[in-house]
């Protein structure tokens, strides 16, 4: 199987509490809780390696307590994983998951800056990783305060070895825009708003594309509603089929997984729209369960089936 890098330079340790009901500033008691190692890389490794059609490793930044059980348990997953010690520590993320009303609410520690030695030493492990790779992932923000020279350096080392980017984040991210040879993006409705400036998916996906010569793929995700997917020629729309609410377990995960997913149909050589088709898939069927990036192949495929295709004028 070909191998994804994937820099997912923030995880977290990640707590999720469910609850019969959540009220806010009142004392909550959970039914149960479920502990374990997260981050857009992580997940998008966990993903990766249930869909078993690429293999995928992943830099990250660890630190204190929380970095040490990150590493711990990654590992005893069989997640492949290139941790970088920080003297700053890795932070926590707490999900409050409300049964009865159907809702999420995350607290999210805050994450601190890597220095300048930390950052060399998470390039040099990307350099080295990069060395037997078809694809680098870029998954998510940098920790608080960290040099964007991480992500220019990297782009370059893309742009050396002509290596596309899978793209999954949109914060510092101008000099991967400006250097990668080949940028495959995959991001939420919102963020194309933000990117774009524009209101409309169509607009959002025609201005990127006039925009960025390097751009070849673009999967816009929208939770349960109607997501897009554009070559820079068509543009296509999906409408996934619906999950019943008592289903959904939780949510967290879902763009990760579908990350994974889709990169890794893209480097199998899959149809573009069809990889898309399978990743959104991939993340219904992650809503299943309480981990991100964990979910069954086989709801995966079925619910991708469900899913219908139409193009956009």
């Amino acid at each position: 199987m070909k191998k994804i890098t994937v820099i997912g330079a923030n995880p977290a340790w990640q707590k999720t509490l469910e609850f019969s009901r959540f009220a806010v500033g009142e004392v909550n008691r959970a039914v149960s809780s479920c502990e374990f190692a997260s981050g857009k890389g992580i997940n998008f490794c966990r993903a990766a390696g249930i869909w078993q059609v690429a293999r995928a490793e992943v830099i990250q930044f660890v630190g204190g307590r929380n970095g040490e059980l990150i590493t711990q348990k990654a590992s005893e997953e069989g997640l492949v994983c290139r941790g970088v010690a920080t003297r700053a520590p890795s932070r926590c993320c707490i999900t409050c998951l409300d049964r009865e009303h159907a809702l999420t609410t995350e607290c999210i520690e805050p994450s601190f800056a890597a220095e300048k030695e930390e950052i060399a030493r998470f390039v040099a492990e990307t350099e080295q990783s990069l060395t037997d790779a078809a694809l680098a992932a870029i998954c998510g923000t940098l920790p608080g305060g960290t040099d964007p020279i991480v992500y220019a350096q990297i782009a370059d080392l893309a742009r050396i070895r002509k290596l596309p980017i899978l793209l999954d984040a949109i914060k510092n991210t101008e000099s991967v825009f400006a250097t990668a040879p080949e940028i495959w993006l995959k991001i939420n409705r919102q963020e194309l708003s933000e990117l774009s400036g524009e209101e409309t998916p169509e607009a959002g996906l025609r201005r990127l594309f006039a925009r960025f010569g390097n751009l070849r793929y673009a999967g816009i995700t929208s939770g349960p509603d109607t997501a897009y997917f554009s070559d820079g020629v068509d543009i296509i729309r999906y409408e996934q089929p619906k999950l019943p609410p008592r289903q959904i377990v939780s949510t967290l995960g879902c763009g990760d997984t579908a990350s994974a997913v889709f990169g890794s149909e893209l480097l199998n050589g899959t149809a573009p729209a069809e990889a898309f088709r399978l990743a959104l898939g991939a993340a219904s069927a992650n809503c299943l369960t309480l981990k991100c990036g964990e979910f069954s192949p086989i709801q995966a495929r079925d619910l991708a089936d469900q899913t219908t295709l139409s193009g956009c004028r």
